[in-house]
């Protein structure tokens, strides 16, 4: 009988210690840690049949974003690196020579790669991911 009651009391410790440790612990993630769902990064881009390229750049993390536009030959026409949150950019690809046209993104653990290829004095843009 004194083994039983050991047995009870022991399990009641136990079990009563457990939970009020849990009520405790959730109650002070409640207070000190509230749940954050986590954003990624998204890069968008388009152009328009006027030639004018389209870039936004949602980046809650801070990344350091990389933008270039490169041509056939490999020369930049242009290069900026951003940390902003949302970056929105509007890039005239009327003037370089060049039939095709790389828009270059790289930024945190992603790369992208948008090929602009004039036809005539129509524009179209297809995205490409670099693995």
């Amino acid at each position: 009988m004194k083994n039983l009651l050991k047995g009870i009391t022991l399990a009641f410790l136990v079990l009563g210690t457990g939970s009020s440790y849990a009520q405790r612990s959730a109650k002070g993630a409640e207070t000190t840690e509230p749940v954050t769902t986590v954003k990624k990064s998204a890069v968008s881009g388009y152009v328009n049949a006027n030639g004018y390229f389209r870039l936004a750049i949602d980046n809650p993390e801070g990344f350091r974003y990389k933008i270039s536009v490169v041509d056939e030959s490999g020369k930049i026409w242009y290069e900026e690196t951003s940390y902003t949150p949302k970056l929105r950019r509007v890039l005239d690809v009327t003037y370089p020579p060049a039939e095709q046209l790389k828009v270059l993104v790289k930024g945190g653990d992603e790369e992208v790669s948008y090929l602009v290829k004039r036809t005539e004095a129509i524009y179209t843009v297809a995205k490409q991911e670099i693995l």
